[in-house]
């Protein structure tokens, strides 16, 4: 099926950004090459309010995750599993895709197992540098398995393209651009994901505050909290009198890149590619319950090349994270040093990538029908 004469592209991503917003920067780009985009996920995740806002249309299944559950959770989630594929059959029967693309998500398992039903063909993109259950079985029925990081999926024909960013992330300008102009307070940028991180919101005014007692270094923090947590933080930032811009979110996140010296955040794989392709300093601190601990090998490549520094939240208090930020926060020169050692770990023609890879599967099969 088509729009007009557009070839239809059936994209499935949801539940985080971090496979939500790659899929999305992918779909821009693929209607930028007049293709059709709808969208295939579930009506309870970020997807429910991001997609459509972007102006495509989305299609929901029944379906969630069960790994970890009990044995009642993982019965009813195998039956829903069921109903999700029988619903994602009909629906590539009506919509008629020229393919379909997955790139994480409950919605992306039985949307790819019914793609390989309906004889459609289905590309993956990996964003991590451990493959999820889901990858790992649609990698099988995949025609084209794509990677955000090199190494992954290797047997079953990963391909190393990147993880696709956004525009407004990926224009930014060079970090001796940003770092050279600045002077007066160190800007410290806190992100724990979209749904913001306890440990931090906990720790971090009281150890800036001890930071910026000790050593009268001026500081100024903008941090994402997450919705529950908004009050408290900028209630413990006031106390230790810091200047802080406090948000549950913080939409414009390209600007806040730009803005910031040096960036304390989770290591999920849109996180890492990018702190990459902006040039910013890191301290990353993989969120601990991560499948298979997938957010500390994301961050080994940055940190390997002197381009972050990581701590794992088992090792987070008080004492060691000052210690590390009170070395960090002495010279914003050698924060720029980092910030260049970052960039030269991106892959800024990622969604380039990813994009010839679903134009030249698309054109194969167009051929094939001929």
């Amino acid at each position: 099926m088509s729009q007009g004469n557009a070839p239809l592209v059936l994209m499935m991503a949801g539940g985080t950004g971090g496979h939500v917003f790659p899929a999305l920067e992918t779909a821009k780009a693929l209607q930028m090459q007049g293709y059709a985009i709808q969208w295939l996920g579930t009506a309870t995740r970020i997807e429910a309010e991001i997609v459509p806002e972007a102006g495509i249309k989305l299609h929901c299944l029944s379906v969630r995750g069960i790994r970890g559950k009990g044995l009642l959770g993982k019965v009813k989630g195998a039956v829903a599993l069921l109903l999700a594929l029988g619903q994602a059959i009909w629906l590539i029967k009506q919509l008629k895709p020229a393919l379909v693309i997955g790139m994480g998500g409950f919605a992306a398992g039985p949307g790819g197992i019914a793609a390989w039903l309906c004889r459609v063909p289905l590309l993956i993109h990996e964003q991590n540098t451990i493959p999820g259950v889901t990858n790992k079985i649609l990698a099988r029925f995949a025609k084209r398995v794509l990677t955000g990081f090199p190494n992954v999926l290797v047997q079953q024909g990963g391909i190393y393209v990147g993880n696709p960013i956004r525009q407004e992330i990926a224009s930014i300008i060079p970090p001796v651009e940003r770092y050279s102009q600045r002077d007066g307070p160190m800007r410290i940028l806190v992100i724990g994901g979209s749904l913001g991180a306890r440990t931090l919101n906990e720790l971090l005014p009281q150890v800036l505050g001890n930071l910026l007692g000790q050593n009268q270094e001026k500081l100024v923090v903008r941090h994402q909290t997450g919705k529950e947590n908004v009050i408290a933080v900028q209630q413990a930032y006031n106390a230790v009198n810091i200047s802080a811009d406090v948000q549950p979110f913080i939409k414009n996140i390209a600007e806040a890149y730009t803005w910031a010296d040096l960036v304390i955040c989770r290591s999920g794989a849109l996180t890492v590619a990018e702190v990459a392709a902006v040039g910013v300093a890191a301290l990353f601190v993989p969120f601990p319950y991560a499948v298979d601990d997938h957010q500390r090998k994301n961050a080994e490549a940055l940190v390997s090349a002197g381009g972050a520094r990581l701590i794992a939240e088992s090792e987070l208090s008080v004492m060691s994270l000052f210690e590390i930020l009170s070395n960090l926060c002495q010279s914003r020169t050698y924060l720029l040093e980092m910030a260049e050692k970052a960039r030269q770990c991106s892959r800024p023609q990622a969604t380039e990538n990813v994009v010839c890879a679903c134009v030249e599967m698309i054109n194969e099969q167009s051929n094939q029908r001929k």
